[in-house]
């Protein structure tokens, strides 16, 4: 329960973070995108080693941190 539940957090701040319109505001964002990260992670683990077998976790790790990096070096252009 705990990761769906910081999945929708940390995106919904994620979204609030590009209305902000103050640094306060933006401080606040980020913070919160910080701390919903920090669950993020974690929790993406414990689950693909709840749902994969042990053979497929390197396999299933990989993709979900290549997300991130994917994500990183596609946004500048969609940006």
């Amino acid at each position: 329960m705990a990761y769906p539940t910081v999945l929708i957090l940390w995106s919904t701040v994620g979204f609030f973070t590009g209305l902000v319109n103050t640094y306060e505001q933006l401080w606040w964002c980020r913070l919160l995108l910080g701390l919903f990260e920090a669950g993020h992670w974690p929790c993406a683990l414990k689950t693909t080693q709840h749902i994969l077998s042990n053979k497929d976790r390197t396999m299933g790790n990989s993709i979900l941190q290549s997300g991130a990096t994917i994500g990183a070096m596609l946004t500048p252009f969609v940006v």
